[in-house]
């Protein structure tokens, strides 16, 4: 057989195939799972927190108890039904990173404030039960740190890539 001069050398292909991209890599549905676990935990500890301190006791922890499993089954679904089918969505598009998933997370009480304010204009009922902006700021962007650590879980980036080996 002759040899071809323009042929390119022979190379081990393994060692050169590249590695993909983290996002495009596909989606581990367990850490998502796992991701729509743990991301109302954040939600719930912070507002918990702002109860207490704001109450100025632990007199009233029991109550702050009771009220956070109602807080993690309501932000629960609302990370499973909107939260889980967006970062899917944008996984799928290659626009999941960090910084959109904390957007996301700030974004979706701050739509649920804009509907409430949307009803006070309507019903008398909801008009006295309106949030102060800065509360609702703090809301927001606890939704921020819940977006971002959502993605810290999806991702797998909460642990080393030494452990994954």
């Amino acid at each position: 057989m002759v040899h071809n001069p323009y042929s390119p050398p022979a190379a081990n292909v393994e060692a050169e195939t590249p590695q993909p991209s983290r996002a495009a890599r596909p989606v581990n549905r367990m850490r998502v799972f796992v991701a729509t676990l743990i991301a109302p935990c954040v939600v719930v500890i912070a507002s918990g927190l702002i109860k207490i301190v704001s109450s100025g006791s632990l007199g009233g922890a029991g109550a702050v108890i009771a009220g956070s499993a109602g807080t993690y089954l309501v932000v629960v679904f609302v990370t499973a039904t909107v939260a889980l089918p967006l970062y899917l969505i944008l996984k799928r598009w290659n626009l999941a990173h960090a910084w959109i998933a904390a957007a996301v997370g700030f974004a979706i009480p701050a739509l649920a404030f804009v509907g409430l304010a949307y009803a006070a204009r309507k019903f008398d009922a909801i008009a006295r039960a309106q949030v102060p902006m800065v509360r609702a700021l703090v809301i927001c962007l606890i939704g921020s740190a819940a977006g971002y650590v959502f993605w810290l879980v999806a991702e797998g980036l909460w642990r080393s890539e030494a452990s994954e080996k």
